[in-house]
């Protein structure tokens, strides 16, 4: 009689564990879907994107923009302090995702902006997974671009001075730098050269002329 009781607490106590966590399973999404309301901020970041209270150290904010049927939901990010945008709207087909720090949307582009409105970065995505970068100086002089494949780099990526002069450009495959590299000075005169195989260097740096850099 008295094993029998204890099994039937037991197994109370368990029932009374799954209510109490479908409840706060419940009770966020409740939260979740109060939050969501068009035109309004649903999040804010810390400068490092993590999600902190509106009277914490805000650097970002994110809006809800729209939703989109069964699309998903159109979000946007902006500076705390300037109120101008740091990132164009984007489409998040994941409800659970929309309030992460760094957004990866399923397909399309994400444009990032300077406070000053100069665009900071430009980034291509297909099934989620990150096609191409290109990011920019404070100049507007372009910085770098890149390419990537199945979420590795590859393909030809360049490096700019900001004064607008290559800076450096290789090879990437598979994500290990692959073939011919070359370092130019910032006075636009080539540096250096390398070859590379599968990431790892096949000969010596060669070096050329110091006059001429």
């Amino acid at each position: 009689m008295k094993n029998t009781l204890l099994v039937i607490l037991f197994l109370l106590s368990l029932t009374s564990f799954a209510t109490a966590q479908t409840a706060l399973i419940n009770q966020a999404d409740s939260v979740a879907d109060n939050t969501l309301q068009e035109g309004k901020i649903i999040a804010y970041y810390n400068e490092d994107w993590q999600q902190v209270p509106a009277n914490g150290k805000v650097s970002y904010y994110r809006k809800l923009i729209s939703t989109d049927g069964n699309k998903g939901y159109w979000i946007q990010d902006f500076y705390a302090d300037t109120h101008t945008k740091q990132m164009d709207s984007v489409l998040v087909a994941n409800k659970a995702s929309i309030l992460q720090g760094h957004i990866i949307p399923n397909e399309g582009k994400v444009v990032v902006w300077f406070k000053d409105g100069l665009k900071k970065e430009q980034s291509e995505y297909k099934n989620g997974q990150i096609q191409s970068i290109i990011k920019w100086h404070r100049n507007g002089q372009r910085g770098l671009e890149g390419y990537y494949q199945q979420g590795e780099r590859n393909g030809v990526w360049t490096g700019w001075y900001q004064n607008g002069n290559k800076h450096w450009q290789g090879s990437f495959e598979r994500g290990k730098r692959q073939g011919l590299w070359t370092l130019w000075s910032i006075k636009g005169n080539k540096e250096r050269e390398m070859q590379f195989q599968q990431g790892e260097k096949i000969a010596q740096w060669s070096s050329f002329d110091e006059d001429n850099k």
